[in-house]
């Protein structure tokens, strides 16, 4: 449902410069961004007849006045930014005269000259990237997502992005043999995985820069990619479980890695270099408060307490009086003693307002084909953003009202009406 809010048109995509429209909305009005803005020197998006193409971004003619204009956006974006608010920015670099040129870095480095916190550095390590006939470096098999803020305090959701550490090799995913399978976790049966696609060519001449590795076929060998990994997390639960069972399950939760492994995913319906839903839930659900006060837009943040401890009643084995739970005559075993109790949410805040929540609100001043959009709703967020691209418009109009509806965009072209 489309509404406005503050002189905001929420859960909605305009279309037009991204400049020009977030100028018309009000400041500090935004929770959350998350946006993938076109990479520089790679692809154009709108058709050179098209009046818009003097406010395309990507094709500037040095690196310069990419960065440049980088800044210029996201400058912006934090004036429409809350103080407490975080954006999300993924980045992927290119090659010019045999030099990889680093834009990812540059224009990081630049925000924060700018006046940007540079807070993290999270690397998308794609295993299913495009392969590549290079043979003098690596396979680029990663991008940048780089999350800053306004504030040196700002509304983070660590708990709700947590992973549970792995107990034992059986419980991990395992690489195959080949060059394009992966065992299945539950079976331990190799499976096929699709190579996907990329916004970028593995070679440096331009006539590559879009093809998706989804045309390539595999040849059964491949470069070695750029990021390798070592699973030493794991290996050290897993020796704690096996030799110290009575303290590993301290370490039974961690903080979301700054390594996100998400397959590259085409979106059929349009053009295939798009964010995978997989790797903009996170930073939905971490960045975007699910509820806010409708009053003065507080985020609520979680009350974290720790578990009330309950021993079993198991009667073998030695077992220890626990004075320190209160509990001075019932007896617990080794293990329970030194276990330690998990926090647990057991309510979240609210403001002084008393007015009515709202949910948060998720902007991407690149829509593109409306992944966010579509992520956003689906973490019950609302959501705003901008697309330059008219093509685009039709696109991410389809796939909100899917995410919306719960019918596929083809199954709506053809006419099914919602069940509800």
């Amino acid at each position: 449902m489309n509404t406005v809010i503050q002189g905001l048109p929420l859960n909605s995509i305009v279309n037009g410069d991204c400049l020009q429209v977030m100028r018309t909305w009000p400041e500090k009005s935004i929770n959350c961004v998350v946006s993938s803005p076109p990479y520089w020197g790679l692809r154009k998006y709108i058709d050179d007849d098209d009046p818009a193409k003097r406010h395309e971004i990507g094709l500037e003619s040095t690196p310069e006045e990419f960065i440049a204009k980088m800044v210029e956006v996201f400058r912006e974006v934090k004036r429409i930014l809350r103080d407490d608010g975080v954006i999300y920015v993924n980045l992927g670099d290119s090659y010019q005269n045999k030099q990889k040129m680093g834009m990812p870095h540059r224009v990081v480095l630049a925000l924060q000259a700018d006046g940007w916190i540079w807070r993290d550095e999270i690397v998308w390590f794609k295993p299913n990237p495009m392969p590549s006939s290079v043979t003098d470096r690596t396979t680029p098999s990663h991008e940048f997502i780089y999350m800053l803020t306004k504030k040196k305090r700002y509304w983070y959701d660590a708990d709700a992005i947590k992973e549970p550490c792995v107990e034992s090799n059986a419980s991990r995913p395992r690489m195959g043999q080949g060059p394009n399978t992966q065992y299945n976790q539950k079976r331990g049966e190799a499976t096929g995985i699709r190579f996907g696609g990329s916004k970028y060519g593995d070679s440096d001449d331009p006539k590559h820069a879009t093809k998706s590795g989804n045309e390539y076929i595999d040849t059964g060998t491949r470069n070695n990619r750029s990021v390798w990994r070592i699973d030493d997390h794991n290996q050290l639960i897993q020796w704690l479980h096996e030799n110290h069972p009575d303290i590993a399950t301290e370490f039974s939760d961690i903080g979301k890695p700054d390594v996100w492994t998400v397959p590259t995913r085409a979106y059929s319906e349009c053009h295939f270099a798009t964010f995978p839903p997989d790797l903009i839930t996170p930073c939905i659900l971490a960045g975007c408060p699910q509820w806010v006060c409708s009053e003065c837009g507080e985020p609520r943040s979680r009350i974290m307490e720790k578990s009330q401890y309950s021993p079993d009643v198991a009667a073998n084995g030695e077992r220890f009086v626990d004075e320190s739970r209160g509990d001075k005559n019932r007896k617990l075993s080794g293990a329970e003693y030194n276990k330690t109790p998990k926090p647990q949410t057991t309510g979240w805040t609210r403001c002084k307002c008393n007015a009515p929540f709202r949910p948060g609100i998720t902007c991407d001043p690149f829509m593109g084909s409306g992944t966010v959009a579509e992520v956003a709703i689906k973490n019950q967020r609302d959501y705003v953003g901008t697309e330059l691209s008219t093509d685009y418009m039709k696109f991410n109009g389809e796939r909100t009202q899917a995410a919306e509806t719960g019918i596929p965009v083809k199954e709506a072209r053809a006419g099914q009406m919602p069940l509800f």
